[in-house]
């Protein structure tokens, strides 16, 4: 086998996995739910922006805990950080404390 087919191989082996990183297949699309929570910090890694946020309760006067009483942090991660800053969306604009609500699509699990 020559080197070139080889790669070539490579590339057509390696190929599914990569575009799976991106697959949407894993959020159940026919719900949208809206969370509002308490920010916590953001984390503009270079794959994905991170918004750390503690949830309200559905009546929206508590924070959500864990058993041991410790406020539950959930991350949601985003478009790279570069898009995300292009979009309008920085720290400055979500600083700790803030109380904001985000629409999405949850996990099927």
């Amino acid at each position: 086998m020559s080197i070139r087919n080889f790669v070539l191989l490579l590339v057509l082996l390696l190929a599914p996995s990569l575009q799976a990183h991106h697959s949407y297949a894993m959020y159940d699309g026919t719900r949208y739910i809206v969370f509002t929570g308490v920010m916590v910090r953001i984390i503009p890694n270079a794959a994905h922006f991170e918004m750390h946020y503690v949830p309200l309760n559905q009546q929206r006067d508590a924070l959500v805990r864990n058993a041991k009483g410790e406020p539950q942090v959930w991350i949601a991660q985003m478009e790279s950080a570069a898009q995300a800053f292009r979009d309008g969306i920085t720290r400055e604009a979500f600083p700790q404390g803030t109380v904001f609500s985000m629409g999405m699509h949850p996990r099927r699990d």
